[in-house]
């Protein structure tokens, strides 16, 4: 019957050589300092707080978002933060027009040089049933949160692999590897985006070209605070068991990631508990994560089931509560 237990005890091997091999070999530290940097949604949220983390690390910095005011606030707060720093703002929605996101691009690498790390963290959620979403706005939530990266990525990538270099980063969400009540429309648009950064990822890994994807819980942003106007209460209750997260700490985490040539990039237990399960057939970074996911996979299968029957619960309690006040009119 030993032989039974073999699967566990290559798995540990795999996961101690895994640890030691990361801890004795030189991490894949990606410097900065003098390359070019574009952030999409680089005038909150993610976005901002990556692009001074960008500058403050020496790189040239282009911010794209549509509010110019809140442009050139970003713009003022890096040159505060870095002194010299060189940053640009450009004015544009991504998810509209994809000739002018060539020609911005086009622009903004004749200003500062060839990109380097391309960062798209553009995106916006909006929770309502599916049925009482209007069909635009569904279709809205995929322009900007799918096309909006890809008309993107269409324009850099060519010059990405002709340079054989660089880094892509593809904010998505945990709403990308797990349905949730409410986010038809949002979860649709990320789980795409999932789909886009994994087959891209494959194509570019022979020019050199790292992609790496970050799935944030909610976080403390504009976008967050705006969504949560309007947010049915049975998606509050389910997101709340995630917690909030501050952008900065997102930032730093996937920028870290980025820089170490990571694939997926999360913060909190529970963010990567959901992507170690939701991402079974997702590429392996190292043996050091092909190790801890064989290892746990069983485990954090269980407790996602767990997961699942709470969120259950949640949308169970809210429908009995609407049921009672229709009743009680």
């Amino acid at each position: 019957m030993w032989w039974l237990l073999w699967p566990a005890v290559a798995a540990a091997a795999l996961l101690i050589a895994g640890t030691l091999l990361g801890r004795l070999l030189p991490r894949r530290h990606t410097a900065l300092a003098g390359r070019h940097v574009l952030v999409t949604g680089g005038s909150s949220g993610i976005g901002r707080s990556l692009a001074v983390l960008c500058a403050k690390q020496g790189a040239h910095v282009t911010i794209v978002a549509r509010d110019e005011a809140r442009l050139e606030e970003t713009k003022r707060e890096i040159q505060a933060a870095v002194e010299g720093a060189r940053v640009q703002c450009l004015s544009l929605d991504v998810a509209k027009d994809a000739a002018a996101v060539r020609d911005a691009i086009f622009r903004a690498e004749q200003e500062l040089g060839p990109l380097y790390f391309v960062a798209c963290c553009a995106g916006f959620a909006l929770a309502q049933r599916c049925e009482e979403m209007p069909i635009a706005t569904h279709r809205r939530l995929m322009e900007v949160n799918y096309f909006g990266v890809l008309n993107v990525l269409h324009a850099a990538v060519p010059g990405l692999k002709a340079r054989r270099e660089g880094r892509i980063a593809v904010v998505t969400s945990l709403g990308g590897v797990v349905g949730l009540w409410g986010f038809t429309g949002y979860c649709a648009s990320k789980y795409a985006l999932v789909g886009l950064s994994h087959t891209l990822l494959q194509e570019l890994k022979p020019y050199g070209v790292g992609v790496t994807l970050c799935y944030p819980p909610d976080t403390d942003t504009p976008g967050f605070e705006q969504e949560n106007r309007t947010k049915p209460e049975e998606t509050r209750l389910i997101c709340e068991t995630a917690g909030l997260f501050p952008p900065e700490k997102v930032a730093q985490k996937l920028l870290d990631d980025v820089m170490a040539g990571n694939i997926n990039s999360t913060v909190g237990t529970e963010g990567m508990l959901m992507t170690t399960v939701g991402l079974g057939m997702g590429p392996v970074g190292s043996a050091g994560q092909l190790a801890r996911e064989v290892l746990l996979m069983p485990v954090f299968r269980l407790v996602v089931a767990f997961f699942h029957r709470s969120w259950d619960g949640i949308v169970r309690d809210c429908m009995r509560k609407r049921d009672e006040s229709k009743k009680s009119e």
